[in-house]
Formats: C-alpha cells, structure tokens, sequence
C-alpha cells in the first residue's frame, strides 16, 4: 500500500464503534521506496488519492461512527494552487466518488 494511512477501531460497551483515519496524502513517494520514480505525476498522485478516498468510503459503509483527521496538501479554497500538479484535478474525485455525504445519524 502506497498510502500514509493509519486506521483505529474503537468499542464501547452498548455504543456503534468508532472508526478513525489518520492521513496524510503525500506529493511523492519516499526516495527509497521502490515505486518512487515518477510517483509525484498527477497520474500516480489520482491513483493514491483515489485509493485513500476509496478506503473512506469504505469505512462509511461499515455504518459506523467514522472520523477522518487528514492532511490532504490541496488547498480546496483557491483554484490556482499549485497548477503544475493539477491539483483541482485531485479536488474533484471526491465528488465524483459521492464521498461527500451527510452521515450525520
């Protein structure tokens, strides 16, 4: 798995467990990991974004208290940041995986 994502489950007697995300979306792998050529394309940056979301949706779906802590490196409020990535590109997949949901129950 090419994300930083740590996951904790947590159960409390009569309550729904709580699942928590811990994230950090990276630019580019580490230099000594064996994947790290071209792992800062925009391609490979989708692919490991894609991938963190995916996994989020997933936990949503465990119906299940779910909390995500992340620092994803896209700056949602401003459409110019960093366009030689083509971070808004990378804004939009949450949208197109529905991730964005209420889940307020």
């Amino acid at each position: 798995d090419d994300t930083c994502t740590i996951w904790v489950e947590i159960h409390t007697p009569n309550k729904k467990p709580i699942l928590i995300m811990g994230s950090y979306r990276q630019w580019q792998l580490p230099n000594n990991h064996p994947d790290h050529t071209d792992s800062n394309t925009v391609t490979q940056q989708q692919i490991r974004w894609t991938d963190i979301l995916t996994k989020w949706t997933l936990a949503l779906n465990e119906n299940k208290h779910t909390i995500v802590l992340m620092d994803d490196n896209i700056d949602t409020t401003n459409n110019d940041h960093n366009n030689k990535y083509k971070i808004q590109q990378l804004k939009n997949i949450p949208r197109n995986l529905q991730i964005i949901t209420n889940n307020a129950d």
